[in-house]
C-alpha cells in the first residue's frame, strides 16, 4: 500500500512539473509574438508608407524597395574641397613626373643616338653578347652593324662600352671601328687614359690592331704605357710598340729591360728584337746587358726618339677630367 502511494505522488509531481514548464514556454512565446508584432521590420514600415517605391536615407546610405525586389544601394559621397584640392595636387605631380621622364628620355636619345625602343633592343643584344659563345658574338655583331642603318649604333655603344664586361669590350670596340674607324681610334685614345687598367689595356690593343703605321703622336701616347703602374698595361704597350715597328720607341723599350717584372722584361726584349729584326748585333745579343749596350748606342742616333724621362703616366688622377670622374666613384 505504501509503495502504491509513493508511486502515485511521483506521477503527480511529474505532471505538475510538465504543466508548469509548458506554461512558462507559452508565456515566452506569447511575449516574443507581442514583441514581434509591436516592432515592425524596415521592410514592413516601407511597405506601409510606400506601396510602390520609397527611399530612406541615413547619412550616405540609401535603400530602394519595390514590391517585387528589395535592394540596398549606396549613394556616392560628395568629395570635400580638401579632397578635391588633394586630387588636383596629385594630378599635377603625375604630370610633372611624366614631363621629367620625357625630358630624361630626350637626353638619353641625344646621348645614345637611339630611341627608347631601340635602346631596349640594343640592351638585349649586349646582354646576349655577354652570355653567348663566339658564334653568338658573330651573329650579334652582324645584327648591330645592320641596325646602324636605323639608329646611331656607334653613339649608343660608345656611351656604354666602358661599363661593359671585358668579355664583350674588345668585340664592341671592334664593331665601333668597323662602323666609324677614325672616330673609334680617337675614342680609344681617350680610353687609354682611363682610371681602370683593363680599359687602358683594351684601348692600347685596339690602337695597335687598328693602325699599322701610326703617327708619332699615337706612338708617343702608347709609349706612356711603359711607365704605367699596371704590369698588364706595360706588357700591352711593349707588344703594341713591337707591332708598330717604329725605332723611335727604342729608348722607352730599353728602360723596360730593367723592369723588376720578368714578363715586362720579356715583352720589352721581344719588342726590341722585332723592331730591330734586320740588325745582326741585336739578334745575336747573348743577354739583356749586351742588348742594352747595342741598342743604347743606336738610340742616340735616332731622330725624334721618344725619351723615357719626358713621359707621363696615361692616367693622371690630378687632371680635371679624371678628378671629376673619381669623385663620383
Amino acid at each position: 500500500m505504501a509503495r502504491k502511494e509513493k508511486a502515485e505522488r511521483s506521477r503527480v509531481t511529474k505532471t505538475l512539473s510538465l504543466a508548469i514548464l509548458g506554461s512558462i514556454l507559452a508565456i515566452v512565446f506569447l511575449y516574443l509574438g507581442l514583441l514581434r508584432g509591436n516592432t515592425p521590420t524596415v521592410e514592413e514600415l516601407l511597405e506601409e508608407d510606400a506601396p510602390d517605391s520609397k527611399r530612406y536615407a541615413a547619412t550616405d546610405i540609401s535603400v530602394s524597395v519595390t514590391p517585387d525586389n528589395r535592394t540596398s544601394t549606396r549613394t556616392p559621397k560628395q568629395p570635400t574641397k580638401a579632397e578635391l584640392d588633394q586630387e588636383k595636387v596629385r594630378k599635377e605631380q603625375v604630370q610633372k613626373l611624366k614631363a621629367a621622364a620625357a625630358a630624361r628620355d630626350t637626353k638619353r636619345a641625344e646621348r645614345t643616338g637611339a630611341t627608347q625602343a631601340q635602346r631596349q633592343q640594343f640592351r638585349e643584344l649586349l646582354s646576349n653578347m655577354e652570355q653567348g659563345d663566339q658564334q653568338a658574338l658573330t651573329k650579334i655583331r652582324s645584327q648591330l652593324i645592320s641596325l646602324n642603318r636605323e639608329a646611331d649604333v656607334w653613339q649608343y655603344i660608345s656611351s656604354r662600352v666602358m661599363s661593359q664586361p671585358e668579355k664583350t669590350l674588345k668585340e664592341l670596340l671592334s664593331i665601333m671601328g668597323e662602323i666609324k674607324p677614325e672616330e673609334t681610334r680617337d675614342y680609344a685614345k681617350g680610353m687609354a687614359t682611363e682610371k681602370d687598367p683593363a680599359l687602358r689595356v683594351h684601348a692600347i690593343e685596339y690602337l695597335a690592331a687598328a693602325q699599322d703605321k701610326p703617327d708619332i703622336i699615337t706612338i708617343g701616347l702608347i709609349a706612356r704605357g711603359m711607365i704605367d703602374n699596371s704590369t698588364n698595361v706595360r706588357i700591352a704597350t711593349a707588344e703594341a710598340l713591337a707591332k708598330f715597328g717604329d725605332i723611335r720607341a727604342t729608348a722607352v723599350l730599353i728602360n723596360g729591360l730593367d723592369s723588376p717584372n720578368y714578363k715586362v722584361r720579356d715583352a720589352s726584349e721581344a719588342a726590341l728584337k722585332t723592331i730591330w729584326s734586320d740588325n745582326t748585333a741585336v739578334q745575336n745579343a747573348a743577354n739583356l746587358g749586351t742588348l742594352k749596350d747595342v741598342l743604347s748606342a743606336q738610340a742616340r742616333l735616332i731622330n725624334d726618339t721618344i725619351k723615357p724621362q719626358s713621359l707621363t703616366t696615361l692616367f693622371d688622377p690630378n687632371s680635371e677630367r679624371n678628378t671629376k670622374r673619381t669623385e663620383g666613384t
